[in-house]
């Protein structure tokens, strides 16, 4: 209320952008708690738009990704080895790390 930082390291709070008189939503976590409720828009936390999934027109699009290639840990192409971490390179620049055991 005075403009001064405080609970650094202790608490989080994120406001959505729903207003309902002077007072916003809030959700807060500290160490040992996470809460929802209303604050005073005054207070000053950062604010975060939540999305309602009940309200949401976005749709999913589900792409496969092709594997482009497949590199050991230093880079060097090489294919499908077992007991080995190898990377597998997609072409959405996406990288997963593989180890598969035999």
């Amino acid at each position: 209320m005075t403009g001064a930082l405080g609970n650094i390291g202790t608490f989080v709070g994120y406001r959505t952008s729903a207003v309902n008189g002077s007072q916003t939503r809030l959700m807060g976590i500290s160490l040992s708690i996470a809460m929802m409720g209303d604050r005073d828009k005054a207070d000053g936390n950062c604010v975060r738009c939540i999305l309602d999934e009940m309200s949401s027109t976005v749709e999913e699009i589900n792409v496969e990704k092709q594997l482009v290639r497949i590199t050991d840990l230093l880079g060097r192409e090489t294919t499908c080895k077992p007991n080995i971490p190898l990377l597998y390179i997609y072409d959405d620049n996406t990288v997963e790390k593989k180890l598969i055991l035999e």
